[in-house]
């Protein structure tokens, strides 16, 4: 998922709100699993700001929990220094992760995420064949 940080509209932050709100409902809806992953421009390192509080308002509604914690933006304006955590993976079902992460390669302001899940397989019975 990407979210372009211009604003749209005036009532953008409500619009933006409803429109993440429906989409995770009808994923809820559809499969038991929500994986987001995604570039969301959302800062969840200011939950004091509107973008931050949207965010959590819609961890909180849905029951999602971020799998990465360290910045994944850091950008530096002459000798000032920022940093955002705007790129993320929310779940529902953080137990289906083996380990996540952040990982910078170095060629861009944004570092890469990443997240491994657990392999689910089903055993087989073996099959016992009789024959004379």
């Amino acid at each position: 998922m990407y979210r372009s940080p211009k604003k749209i509209s005036r009532n953008y932050q409500l619009q933006l709100e409803e429109e993440l709100s429906h989409i995770i409902t009808w994923m809820e809806l559809q499969y038991q699993t929500v994986i987001i992953i995604g570039d969301l421009n959302l800062n969840r390192m200011k939950p004091e700001s509107a973008e931050g509080k949207l965010l959590l308002d819609l961890k909180v509604e849905h029951g999602l929990q971020c799998m990465i914690t360290s910045p994944t933006r850091v950008q530096t304006l002459g000798h000032i220094t920022t940093h955002s955590l705007i790129d993320v993976i929310l779940t529902n079902n953080p137990e289906l992760f083996k380990n996540c992460g952040v990982y910078d390669p170095g060629i861009s302001d944004h570092v890469l995420v990443y997240g491994f899940i657990k392999e689910k397989f089903k055993s087989q019975r073996g099959k016992i064949i009789k024959f004379r």
